[in-house]
């Protein structure tokens, strides 16, 4: 079996110990053949830079290379990736935010015996690939929380075919963010990402929409990458720019599916139902989510009564399996994994 090296890519922005569980999730990997990249997005909290100096005095000899990226400026995330990304040793790459935590200790291991399957069954490595992931919030203890994860091999299992047929299946499932993305180096060093045009606040899922209309091929890995903070990512952080964030990387969105009507017509259902869960007046959030609802169920019955299936499927299937990452990361620290944790 040939060496795959894996490279962690972290990027935080004014996290402050937020990242602490991060960093711990990657040196708890049990896969020998590791680096560690972090990209701090120009963090001005005080805090942040002096945490992630002070864990890397006692752990940086838990990876085989270590890089820790001051930026000067805040470059936003897209950018940030890039740049992160072409100093990157390895030969697979697989990004996190602060907060976020791989999914098991196995995930690196588990990801490189599957891209070696992949490749003795004479598949050429594609520029990325697609795996699962799990989301939690802390309010105020760590609690799972849906996320299209029974929904998954249905989108996944598309992206065999054409990737018009997956872009479509995955944009009228608003699956856009879904997938939690593993990076083939070469995504970055053959001038592929699309850097020039790129804007600020662009994300992972207004990128995969960008691959598959340009028609790159994507491939998936049958386990679970990541587990999400969720409401806490960076553009969240960045509260006062959320918003207009968002409603730039759906006008993105929008943008390049405009010669595809049947896109763009999917993709403007899909903005609209992220712009109403942005509310935040909860009255107002939920009457507008029963709305639109209720629209989809009239114009797509069999559609929305497979998703209700999916949904009580998925509450079961999460609170059964627990990452075991978080456990470890527990035990380690001594902590329970709450709001306690990042204080």
């Amino acid at each position: 079996m040939s060496i795959i090296q894996i490279t962690a890519l972290v990027q935080s922005y004014c996290g402050g110990t937020r990242i602490i569980p991060t960093l711990e999730s990657c040196k708890l990997q049990d896969y020998p053949h590791k680096d560690l990249v972090i990209a701090d997005d120009a963090s001005n909290d005080g805090s942040t830079i002096s945490i992630i100096d002070n864990w890397l005095k006692d752990n940086a000899q838990y990876f085989a290379n270590v890089l820790f990226i001051k930026n000067s400026q805040n470059l936003g995330i897209v950018k940030n990736y890039r740049n992160a990304a072409l100093k990157a040793q390895g030969d697979i790459i697989i990004p996190l935010g602060q907060g976020d935590t791989y999914y098991s200790r196995e995930t690196f291991s588990r990801i490189a015996n599957e891209i070696e399957k992949q490749r003795k069954e004479n598949l050429s490595d594609p520029l990325v690939w697609l795996g699962y992931y799990k989301s939690y919030e802390i309010a105020p203890e760590w609690k799972e929380v849906n996320d299209h994860l029974l929904a998954y091999p249905v989108s996944m299992s598309l992206l065999e075919k054409s990737p018009d047929i997956a872009l479509t299946k995955l944009l009228e499932g608003n699956f856009i963010g879904a997938p939690s993305f593993v990076y083939n180096k070469k995504y970055f060093q053959e001038g592929i990402f699309p850097i020039p045009n790129a804007i600020k606040d662009l994300e992972d899922y207004a990128m995969s929409v960008w691959m598959l209309v340009e028609g790159h091929r994507f491939s998936y890995l049958p386990l679970f990458v990541r587990w999400y903070e969720k409401g806490t990512g960076l553009s969240a952080s960045r509260n006062v720019r959320y918003l207009t964030s968002l409603k730039k990387v759906y006008g993105f969105v929008e943008e390049i599916t405009r010669p595809y009507p049947k896109l763009n017509k999917l993709a403007n259902e899909s903005r609209k139902l992220n712009q109403i869960r942005s509310i935040n007046n909860r009255i107002e959030r939920e009457t507008k989510k029963l709305f639109f609802h209720l629209s989809r169920i009239v114009i797509h019955p069999i559609r929305m009564g497979k998703s209700r299936v999916f949904s009580v499927r998925k509450k079961y299937f999460m609170k059964v399996n627990s990452p075991d990452i978080i456990k470890h990361i527990e035990l380690q620290s001594g902590k329970s994994f709450d709001k306690g944790f990042f204080i």
